[in-house]
């Protein structure tokens, strides 16, 4: 099990259980975790062995593609996925490191794994969203095509809440991304 993306500052490819610590460090500013809908709060070193020990078992049923954005300096500096929505559209979800914000990272990771889930998976559309309290999230989504089609509340694990939550979609209906997101 392996795939690798290229781009011009990163490389994503799936994750393995080593990257367990790097993954730790990332999620220890808040900032991270209780901008993510499924990430806990506290982060232990549990959470992301777990995490990890999970990812083999998706990848193989074809049900999420986890990327992890490792730059050839840093390490290990976020993560960026695809979740099946529907035979041909997938939920993109992403984060990276505070230390690494606002840098074009995810914009980065997001332009290439659109284009591998396109070519690899057959994607013909795809539906993402944020936090609204987190609009830097949606300014990425935006920068690769995404356009705003409503909003929903989510539940997120780290906050113990549900939040208000934007949806956004390219070349998928408003009707699948007003579902409950996968990520």
């Amino acid at each position: 099990m392996d795939a690798r993306i290229e781009t011009e500052r990163l490389e994503l490819r799936y994750p393995r259980k080593t990257d367990a610590q790097r993954i730790y460090d990332c999620m220890q500013d808040s900032e991270v975790p209780l901008n993510l809908g499924r990430a806990p709060y506290p982060y232990q070193m549990e959470d992301a062995s777990n995490w990890l020990t999970s990812i083999p078992d998706l990848i193989a049923a074809g049900d999420e593609f986890v990327f992890l954005l490792d730059h050839p300096k840093y390490g290990v500096i976020g993560c960026i996925g695809l979740t099946r929505k529907a035979e041909t559209v997938f939920e993109i979800g992403y984060w990276v490191g505070k230390r690494w914000w606002g840098q074009g990272y995810a914009t980065e990771a997001s332009r290439a794994l659109l284009a591998w889930g396109r070519e690899a998976q057959g994607a013909t559309g795809f539906v993402s969203g944020y936090i609204a309290d987190n609009p830097a999230s949606g300014h990425v989504l935006t920068k690769v095509g995404f356009k705003t089609v409503g909003n929903i509340q989510q539940y997120v694990t780290g906050r113990a809440c549900e939040v208000d939550a934007v949806r956004m979609v390219l070349d998928a209906s408003a009707e699948i991304a007003l579902q409950v997101p996968a990520h």
